[in-house]
């Protein structure tokens, strides 16, 4: 058997109520979010990129108009997907009421009583 003195059990109990020791505070920082604007920083890009002239200002520019150009693409792409969608669903409404009519007509009907031979 086990002896516990008062001071073992003092210590396991603490422990139990109130951790296992010394706990460190989070560390805090000091950081200031800077204002970021894209728009600023592409502008900045072409006319750093025009001034400097040469072969790289070039090069910088029509990466610049690609990646407009994909931007708007993109947009237009999904305007034609969702015409297409909507002309889509008009056609197959018209071809369904077209389809109705005709197996709701009387030529059709005669034309199955005549193939069926009952009169």
């Amino acid at each position: 058997m086990v002896a516990i003195n008062c001071v073992n059990l003092w210590e396991i109990i603490s422990m139990a109520l109130f951790g296992f020791g010394h706990r460190p505070k989070p560390m805090g920082f000091d950081y200031t979010p800077l204002y970021y604007d894209p728009e600023k920083e592409e502008l900045e890009a072409r006319l750093g990129a025009a001034k400097s002239g040469g072969s790289e200002g070039m090069k910088e520019r029509i990466k610049a108009g690609l990646r407009s150009k994909s931007t708007g693409a993109r947009n237009t792409y999904r305007a034609q997907t969702r015409q297409s969608n909507i002309r889509l669903v008009i056609i197959l409404a018209i071809l369904l009421a077209v389809f109705y009519l005709f197996l709701r007509s009387e030529a059709f009907i005669g034309f199955l009583e005549a193939m069926s031979g009952n009169k």
